[in-house]
């Protein structure tokens, strides 16, 4: 689906109504749902990067949310035995185990996008492909796909203090 066509128009047109309508607690639920429709019309092999980015960017995601969590409970268990020094160590080694775990995510999901991105070049180098248009739309895609990921990391201040 290319976003000149009059079928993007449409797609973008149900998706951001239905967006609107859902629940607040579903919305995201309606963005991935069409973000699988919208790279199943160009191929599978890109549905499979979208939900490979996905299990990603959410694996990271809880393994920040339980060094957070953790965090919390081991302060508020020991807050008036341990010293005021050993809390602010413990703080810092939950941060770097925190910066350690974006930094993981963030280096699997470039990986991904420079696979996907340029996999497709590769037989162009060795002068069995011609260059297509669709070969360019497709790396546009992949790129604005993982920049999401990185601003949903930020939006959600999962790295709040990390890097």
């Amino acid at each position: 689906m290319v976003f000149t066509t009059l079928k993007f128009l449409v797609f973008f047109c149900i998706v951001f109504f239905a967006y609107y309508i859902v629940p607040k607690k579903i919305q995201w639920i309606v963005l991935l749902v069409a973000s699988i429709y919208f790279y199943l019309c160009a191929s599978v092999k890109y549905v499979i990067y979208v939900i490979l980015a996905t299990l990603i960017t959410y694996l990271g995601a809880l393994v920040i949310d339980r060094y957070v969590k953790n965090q919390q409970y081991f302060l508020k268990k020991y807050k008036d035995t341990l010293p005021k020094e050993n809390k602010k160590i413990y703080k810092k080694r939950i941060e770097e185990k925190k910066k350690k775990a974006v930094i993981i995510t963030i280096i699997a999901t470039l990986s991904m996008l420079i696979v996907m991105k340029y996999a497709d070049f590769l037989p162009l180098y060795a002068g069995l492909t011609p260059v297509t248009p669709r070969l360019f739309s497709s790396c546009l895609e992949f790129c604005f796909t993982t920049w999401n990921i990185f601003l949903y990391f930020y939006e959600h201040r999962i790295c709040y203090r990390c890097l």
